[in-house]
Formats: C-alpha cells, sequence, structure tokens
C-alpha cells in the first residue's frame, strides 16, 4: 500500500542456522522482533542469535525474546543463527514506505563468505531499493531483495 512502512514477519525454522544475511545500512530506522514459540515460556527464544553492530562489528548473542531497534544508516548483520532448537518468530518493521539498503560486506572477512560455500562473496544490495510490501509476492525468492 503506498505510503505504509515495510514489514516482514516469518517463522525460522530449526532446520537452517549459519550467518544470514551480511552487514548492511538502511535509510529508515528498523525493528528486528524475535519472539519465542514456546507457550509455557514465551520468553525463551529456543535458539541463539548473533547480531553484529557498528562498523567495528560489535557481537551482541542473545537467547531470549529480544527486540533490537537500529537507527537509520547504522551498519548492523550479519546476523547469524548460532542454534536453532525450535522455531522462533522474527517480524522486521521499516520505518520508511520503501526497504533501502546498502550492503557493506568488505567488514567481513573472506572466510567468513567461504564457510557457508561460496567461491567468492555474494553480490550485495548496493544501491538497491526493493519494492514495496504490495510487490513482495511477486518476487523470486532468488531476488536480491
Amino acid at each position: 500500500m503506498t505510503g505504509s512502512n515495510y514489514y516482514f514477519a516469518h517463522i525460522v525454522p530449526t532446520s537452517i542456522e549459519g550467518a544470514m544475511h551480511g552487514p548492511h545500512i538502511h535509510e529508515d530506522a528498523e525493528l528486528m522482533m524475535h519472539f519465542g514459540m514456546n507457550p509455557d515460556d514465551p520468553f525463551d527464544l529456543g535458539a541463539e542469535v548473533e547480531l553484529c553492530m557498528g562498523s567495528e562489528m560489535e557481537k551482541y548473542t542473545f537467547t531470549k525474546s529480544t527486540t533490537v531497534y537500529i537507527p537509520p544508516n547504522l551498519i548492523h548483520c550479519p546476523w547469524t543463527l548460532k542454534k536453532v532448537d525450535r522455531p522462533f518468530l522474527l517480524i522486521q518493521i521499516h520505518q520508511g514506505a520503501t526497504h533501502t539498503e546498502k550492503s557493506y560486506r568488505q567488514l567481513l572477512p573472506k572466510e567468513r563468505f567461504m564457510s557457508r560455500g561460496f567461491s567468492k562473496p555474494p553480490k550485495g544490495f548496493d544501491g538497491v531499493v526493493c519494492p514495496n510490501s504490495a510487490q513482495i509476492a511477486q518476487i523470486s525468492m532468488n531476488s536480491s531483495c
């Protein structure tokens, strides 16, 4: 919908681990919400997540339901799933009508990419403006957005 913020929500399964997204910035603020789905203990995330913040790539690790506020133009990620024992809910909210992203993959050593099976660093999102949420459904899973 024109003028609305960009929202993304999905359930993170137990079948994936490792770095999911390299360092980047957005023009607008972002919220990353991680919610555990254990009805007996909703604060238990059921996973161990590592998130790097800033150009120094300072690492933060959490195992509890957590919301992270990321100011505009702050370098953040890699977002790494260290361990996933139980699926959890991830909701991302970008405080802008379009999803903008600029890669800073040069902050990571080449070994980080090699450990994921790439022969060279994958293409980033430099300068890409991703479509609005109404267009997301039409995009292939292999898209750079």
